[in-house]
């Protein structure tokens, strides 16, 4: 069984499976709509329900509220259909006429940055054509449009993409403040250490907190120490106009947007990317 689930403003209309959520149905049709951890804990795919039920499955209750539910809010990458339903909700621009390929690639470097983190570059074909867009396609991207101050945390290896929106930063010459927070249990798992020093040098709206869980005896830690988000909370009394990025960890991630919206963040001010992994399957 399947109802009919249309897209505003848009337009676009898809049958969508009772058992399957909005979200993956519009991925499935070609569609792109905002989205993140794509387990109810962000709130990224968060869209209005205009007409018609849907069931919000396991969105986490302090994601989407009772209030937002009450309002016709639901979460794509939970919410089924329970009848006919129009959505409203932002879509991104379609990727659908540039084909995926496949390529061959020769591994070009290899390179331990930390005991747990590998470095790979990897080497395409010089005769190949490539064709694609700019990324990032995802919703974990800088909203230029904005003129708030960022706060932007990575807990260990959520590095990679606060870097990437801090160099994008940087090339674009934004000159918005950002406050960077890097949390690692010990000083080992702060894998550059040097680069977040060095855009801080280099540029004087960027600052850098490292923030150690675990620091080792080893490490002669004399920095900040405990939960990284605690220590924007220390910091920071009120982010009523602030915009926060993180990426790490679902509880680091729950916990920042939790706290954070006590100190004044609006909620649709936090963007997340979650470490999330593949369910285990179950032994028969």
């Amino acid at each position: 069984m399947a109802h009919n689930v249309t897209l505003q403003p848009s337009g676009h209309t898809d049958a969508v499976p009772i058992d399957t959520n909005l979200l993956q149905a519009a991925l499935d049709a070609g569609l792109t709509l905002p989205y993140g951890c794509r387990n109810g804990a962000c709130g990224a795919c968060k869209g209005k329900v205009t007409a018609g039920q849907v069931d919000h499955g396991k969105a986490e209750p302090h994601v989407l509220t009772t209030e937002d539910r009450a309002n016709g809010y639901t979460l794509t990458c939970c919410a089924t259909p329970l009848s006919d339903v129009v959505l409203e909700v932002h879509e991104v621009s379609s990727q659908k006429d540039i084909p995926v390929k496949t390529m061959p690639c020769r591994v070009h470097e290899l390179r331990m940055a930390a005991e747990d983190v590998m470095v790979m570059k990897l080497k395409l074909p010089t005769n190949e054509r490539l064709q694609f867009f700019e990324g990032p396609l995802g919703t974990f991207r800088l909203r230029e449009e904005s003129n708030k101050p960022m706060v932007m945390i990575a807990g260990g290896t959520g590095f990679a993409p606060i870097k990437a929106l801090i160099e994008h930063a940087i090339h674009n010459h934004i000159k918005r403040p950002i406050a960077l927070y890097w949390g690692a249990k010990n000083r080992a798992e702060l894998y550059l250490p040097e680069l977040p020093q060095q855009w801080a040098a280099a540029h004087p709206h960027i600052s850098y907190v490292p923030v150690l869980s675990e620091p080792t005896a080893a490490d002669a830690w004399t920095g900040r120490t405990g939960f990284v988000h605690e220590a924007v909370l220390e910091d920071f009394a009120d982010l009523s106009g602030h915009q926060a990025y993180v990426c790490g960890a679902p509880v680091m991630v729950e916990a920042a947007l939790r706290d954070f919206v006590a100190r004044g963040l609006p909620a649709d001010e936090f963007f997340a990317d979650i470490f999330s992994y593949a369910a285990k399957a179950e032994k028969k």
